[in-house]
């Protein structure tokens, strides 16, 4: 007799998968070593690490069909626009750097899919807050996590500000940044929770269940024009702010 269980997105009773990424496999492709394992190790004991085969993954929380169909589908099209991929020329997103008025560098893309974009990221907060591993022991969405099923289900990105996603990469400026794998975090605050990932060099930013950070960043979110701005850390300053958003110690 098959077991079944209910799917955390279709609610549906299926077989549910035995393994499904909670964050995908492609955002780790730089941290494997050659035998294509993850180095993860704890920043207060540099000198102590473990190697894992694959990325953070659970078990018996998807089905088939939502796993590869719909979160699939939504991974395959970010792996394409973050690593590079076959796009149509019309669908080809465009990046370019700048340097605004006040000094803060940042790449602007343009021709990013709104729905599809966001819907990955939240699915990736969404699949963290579901999780039962302790290494997302720090995500936990609450009444937002059954918003959040129905916005990937249902696939509805909702407005700008709700549950909006800053990107900021610390590549440029601390080359090392690319290896960490660390525990996200939540910072809570009166008007919401601010929930941090470091994958590959990059922080993942996201507010709940409105953008209530500081306005300068207010336009370095995705939009419904298909553009977003990607946040670069001043230089020479990456590697103090990863410590302070993380609990880095030297």
């Amino acid at each position: 007799i098959e077991n079944k269980m209910q799917c955390k997105l279709c609610l549906k009773d299926k077989k549910l998968l035995k393994k499904s990424h909670i964050i995908p496999d492609f955002m780790y492709q730089e941290l494997y070593d050659d035998k294509h394992k993850i180095i993860k190790f704890s920043p207060k004991n540099p000198d102590k690490f473990s190697q894992l085969p694959t990325g953070e993954y659970d078990s018996n929380i998807l089905c088939e069909s939502c796993d590869n169909g719909i979160i699939g589908k939504l991974e395959d099209y970010a792996s394409k626009v973050l690593y590079g991929g076959n796009f149509p020329i019309q669908e080809q997103p465009k990046f370019t750097s700048y340097r605004n008025p006040q000094g803060i560098e940042y790449t602007f893309v343009e021709n990013m899919r709104y729905t599809d974009f966001k819907l990955f990221l939240l699915s990736i907060l969404w699949r963290s807050s579901i999780s039962n591993r302790e290494f997302f022991e720090n995500i936990s969405l609450g009444s937002y996590e059954e918003e959040l099923r129905l916005m990937i289900l249902k696939k509805d990105a909702k407005d700008i500000e709700d549950f909006p996603c800053i990107i900021l990469t610390m590549r440029n400026d601390v080359d090392w940044t690319k290896g960490v794998h660390v525990k996200p975090v939540c910072k809570k605050e009166s008007l919401g929770n601010r929930y941090s990932f470091v994958i590959s060099g990059t922080v993942y930013m996201f507010y709940t269940p409105i953008y209530y950070g500081p306005k300068e960043l207010r336009d370095f979110y995705i939009t419904k024009t298909n553009e977003t701005k990607i946040l670069h850390t001043p230089e020479g300053q990456g590697e103090e702010y990863l410590k302070t958003m993380f609990g880095f110690t030297n």
